[in-house]
């Protein structure tokens, strides 16, 4: 639970609704020394109010992909011919469990709540972090963890505190990337 943004809403530093079960569901799983493993260290971002206030970090800039887990994902901007759910690990089946990407780092400007939309048609709903010299941290299903770099419309995105998709162009790689590495009905990607 949580909606992250660039006020001084609570959510934006209550752990609670990452670390008790009671709002989180992979609450359970987390040790104390997993204290972290939610926010990227290299996520500094705070805007003016939150600096004022005397933030120290919003709460997170992890999240997880809306194509795993039992989220609210088809309620949302979803392409339901494109793209499914996988509420168990046995309904992984395009690309696999090696490659569909299950956490990752959203940009500062697009985090908003705890999972990511893949895309829709050609278009971004929430866009990916480049936080490692325009590359992203990526979790996969099978257990392994890549850093990704971005090549064309999420290399060199600016935190701008307000979020505007980038533009994209037919055949951009970073868009076709996060599709295919996105649980999908079919083989088919954007």
């Amino acid at each position: 639970m949580g909606w992250l943004d660039w006020t001084v809403s609570p959510a934006n530093t209550n752990i609670l609704l990452i670390r008790d079960p009671r709002y989180a569901s992979l609450a359970p799983f987390l040790s104390e020394a997993d204290r972290n493993v939610h926010k990227c260290p290299a996520d500094v971002y705070l805007s003016r109010a939150q600096g004022l206030k005397r933030y120290k970090e919003r709460v997170r800039s992890v999240v997880m992909n809306g194509t795993v887990g039992d989220g609210n994902a088809p309620t949302g901007p979803w392409d339901p011919s494109m793209y499914t759910q996988a509420r168990r690990f046995s309904d992984l089946s395009f690309p696999g469990p090696e490659r569909t990407s299950v956490f990752l780092e959203e940009h500062p400007d697009s985090i908003n709540d705890p999972f990511l939309f893949p895309p829709f048609s050609n278009t971004w709903i929430d866009v990916l972090a480049g936080l490692h010299g325009n590359a992203s941290t990526v979790a996969f299903a099978d257990g392994h963890v890549e850093v990704h770099q971005w090549r064309r419309s999420l290399r060199n995105l600016r935190v701008l505190y307000n979020f505007r998709a980038p533009i994209t162009r037919a055949g951009d790689v970073d868009l076709s990337w996060m599709s295919f590495h996105s649980n999908r009905r079919t083989e088919q990607s954007h």
